[in-house]
Order: structure tokens, then sequence, then C-alpha cells
């Protein structure tokens, strides 16, 4: 087997290095070839996967350590193909790898639970759906409307002062809500062939479609997501008071928020967004896109992904 080792050395605080090294001394001595790509600029981890994947097909595996934005740039050179993904987080949010590995984890246990560093390699492949949005693909969460702006400013901050780490997000939060919290859209959706029942103009706080679970640092909106069920979880909250904000942060940080009335919830496999007076700007894992209208749709089975057995 060819693995691949790629890694974003601002990642982590630069965290991720000594573990590629250690990761790859373990494969070789287990008669494995191994090579270690470090990206270089945006969009480098795409196109390395990419290359990967049109040489090498399934007689290669991609161990990818970062964040959620390094894993975001893998998954879109790997859509569709043969080659899987194996997730080492070494970021500062992490969110896709709650998903995979549970809230507590670090790189290294992950890394021994794959069997990486022991020479006895503990996965298996699983085939998981993505979703694309305007042809940008996504593997966790595409988000629109407040919780989108709180993103923006988490990436600027962490660009600033990267020892924050996960506690941007928190205090993006409250930047964020000195802004604009009421966000209006015209939404279509479908669950199949059944057209979802919404208002003809959805006013919002905040909007989630979700493949897995977490975003934001940690946020829960989507617990029972299913990464192969070809259903996205849509979570919406209507525009709320502050002190409502204040009472439903804890619970929709825990996957506890479906209890409140302002909280809402669908299972689709298409929805498109259309902005009022104003383009959408919508995140999708951690990347911003600005547009007249999104069409979002779920793409069932079209990443193979590597997970502790």
């Amino acid at each position: 087997m060819h693995y691949f080792l790629v890694y974003n050395k601002t990642s982590g605080n630069h965290r991720s290095f000594t573990l590629v090294r250690k990761i790859k001394e373990s494969l070789v001595e287990c008669g494995h070839r191994v090579f270690c790509l470090s990206t270089k600029y945006k969009g480098h981890a795409s196109e390395l996967t990419s290359s990967i994947a049109r040489k090498y097909g399934k007689r290669a595996t991609v161990i990818v350590f970062g964040g959620d934005g390094t894993v975001s740039e893998a998954v879109s050179g790997l859509v569709g193909t043969e080659t899987p993904l194996m997730v080492i987080p070494c970021g500062s949010g992490n969110d896709f790898a709650k998903k995979l590995y549970g809230r507590k984890y670090t790189a290294e246990s992950v890394a021994e639970r794959l069997g990486l560093l022991g020479g006895n390699l503990q996965y298996s492949v699983k085939a998981i759906d993505t979703i694309n949005a305007n042809g940008h693909s996504c593997v966790n969460v595409l988000s629109v409307g407040f919780d989108t702006i709180v993103e923006t400013k988490a990436h600027k901050l962490l660009r600033r002062f990267p020892f924050l780490g996960k506690h941007a997000y928190s205090l993006a939060i409250v930047l964020a809500l000195f802004g604009k919290r009421k966000f209006e859209y015209k939404v279509l959706g479908k669950n199949g062939e059944n057209d979802l029942m919404l208002p003809e103009k959805l006013a919002v706080i905040l909007l989630a479609l979700c493949n897995a679970s977490f975003y934001g640092g940690g946020y829960c909106p989507a617990p029972e997501s299913d990464l192969s069920d070809g259903i996205l979880d849509l979570v919406y909250v209507d525009p709320v008071s502050l002190l409502k904000i204040a009472q439903l942060i804890g619970p929709y940080s825990k996957g506890e928020a479906s209890s409140f009335n302002e909280v809402h919830e669908f299972k689709v496999t298409e929805l498109t967004i259309a902005g009022i007076c104003e383009k959408v700007l919508y995140n999708c894992d951690g990347e911003n896109y600005l547009e007249d209208s999104v069409y979002i749709r779920i793409v069932p089975e079209s990443l193979n992904l590597c997970i502790p057995t």
C-alpha cells in the first residue's frame, strides 16, 4: 500500500510534524511505501489528493494531518474516487473529527486507535456521503446566517491570534452578537420526491445543513446525523432575543436544543437558498462563498473514509 501523509505545518501551532514523522517510521517498518507532502498554499491539499487519486486509485491511502480546512480541501480532491481518506485531527477546531472519534481525543490517541503507531493497522474503509453546494464539496456542515458570520470572525481571529485555538469561536460569538441577527431567505427543499413544508420567506438567525454533527468549534445542531444515510439534517432557528440566545447556546453546543420551540428540524436531500435583496453568504466546512443563490444536494457514498475497527 502507498500511504501519502498530507500535513499543514500551520495547523494546531505546528503540532502535526512530529506525529507525521513517527507514523512514517511505523508504516515504513511494516513494509509500506510512504510519502510526506506538506501543503504550501490555500487549495494545495485538494490538488495533491486529486493527483494521488488519479495516479494510484485504491492502491493509495491519504492520511490528512490538520484541521477542518485541510480536511475539506483533501475531500474536494477525493470525492468520487477510489482513494480512501484518513483523518488525524491536528487543527484548532477539528469539528469533523468529533463525529468520527468523539469529543475527547488527541491526535496521538487517534493514531493509536487506527494502529498507525504500533505496526498493527486497525481500520476499515467505509463509503460516506458528501454535500455538493453549487459545485463545492463539503463533508461536514454547510451554514448560513449568524453562525456563518461567527465562522468568518473566528477565522480572522485565528489568523491574527493563533494561540486562541478553539476559544476564537467563543470570542467570535460575542463580537457577532452586536451585529445582524436576522436573515431572510427564499428556501425550497425536498426529501426524495416530497417537498418540504417551509414558509415562502424564511426568517432565521441561523440555518445549518448537516452531514456530520459538529461545527463552529464544537456546536452540535445534529447529534443523530448519519454520514451514510443519504440524508442531510436541516436545522434552523427563528430570530430570537439576546436573552433567548443566552438560553440556547449551552443546549445547542451539547446537541440538546431540539426541545426549544424556536428550533426546527427537517430531513432533506436537496435545498435551494436564495437571497432576498442581497446575496447569500454561506459557509462550507469553514470556507465562505457569496452568491445569488446556492443549490445544495446530498451525494450518497461519494467518499471512502478510514474508520477505527
